[in-house]
């Protein structure tokens, strides 16, 4: 095995009393040297499910989500089947998954007291409080020919398009947000050079995307997620790869808000 890739994708939830179930694939890329006369490079992929039931006591089905994924150890190993051969691959991998709960709640405060025997001097102290004025999920389609720089080989054959959206700025408008990043993308191919023939080349697409967001204003805070949905790539030279890049937009803004909290009252 030369190089092994996972991705958790396609990555479900849901919610219930007291527990958070979620669903999803890990999609596994692995290149290898095949064990034959020419010890060919091969490449295959495969998407192992998984299930997890994850206890948040005090969970319910109308509580916002949010949840976040990271993968820890992985490890593989090559294992004979049946026949004695070399031809499984068994996978263990210890995927992280961070989930937070939350609602919207009225909590009863003092806003004033009087006494008819003193006066009263109240002690105030800002307390900031922030809930969701707008969640939205959005896909912006990055269509592209991906050309490989004049210093790499050419290529004979693609064996993955890996890709990572960064965010770079953003800035809300009236009822919009417009985002500014680049989709990294990482091209492993077998290259026409028998001294490397495996070769990986680094690429990188604009993206700009413009969001409607209903109630979202200048100063509010603003939380996003890129990810990547789906890819999907042609080779149409020697040089030029012609790519679709699904990438999903998670938005959530936040309105703020400061109330001057009493912390104590004194009698004068």
């Amino acid at each position: 095995v030369v190089l092994r890739h996972p991705v958790a994708q396609r990555v479900e939830h849901q919610v219930a009393d007291d527990r958070v179930v979620a669903k999803g694939e890990l999609n596994v890329s692995t290149l290898y040297i095949a064990d034959d006369e020419t010890e060919s490079i091969q490449f295959m992929e495969h998407s192992i499910p998984f299930m997890q039931v994850i206890n948040i006591p005090g969970m319910n089905e109308d509580m916002g989500l949010n949840a976040e994924y990271s993968l820890g150890d992985y490890r593989s190993y090559m294992e004979e089947d049946n026949d004695g051969e070399l031809r499984m691959l068994k996978v263990e991998a210890d995927l992280n998954i961070w989930v937070e709960g939350f609602y919207k709640s009225d909590i009863e405060i003092i806003a004033d007291a009087y006494s008819p025997d003193s006066m009263l001097v109240m002690e105030r102290e800002p307390f900031m409080v922030e809930e969701i004025a707008a969640s939205v999920r959005n896909q912006a389609i990055l269509k592209e020919t991906i050309r490989i720089d004049d210093n790499s080989p050419e290529m004979t054959e693609v064996f993955n398009v890996l890709c990572r959206p960064v965010l770079s700025a953003y800035e809300i408008e009236n009822g919009r947000i417009v985002i500014e990043g680049a989709a990294s993308n990482k091209i492993l191919y077998i290259a026409n050079n028998e001294d490397q023939p495996v070769f990986l080349c680094e690429q990188e697409l604009p993206l700009k995307e413009t969001i409607e967001v209903k109630g979202a204003e200048q100063g509010m805070k603003c939380a996003i997620c890129l990810d990547v949905d789906h890819i999907s790539y042609n080779m149409v030279s020697s040089r030029d790869i012609e790519a679709r890049i699904v990438i999903g937009i998670d938005v959530k803004v936040y309105n703020q808000m400061s109330i001057p909290l009493i912390t104590r009252v004194n009698e004068s």
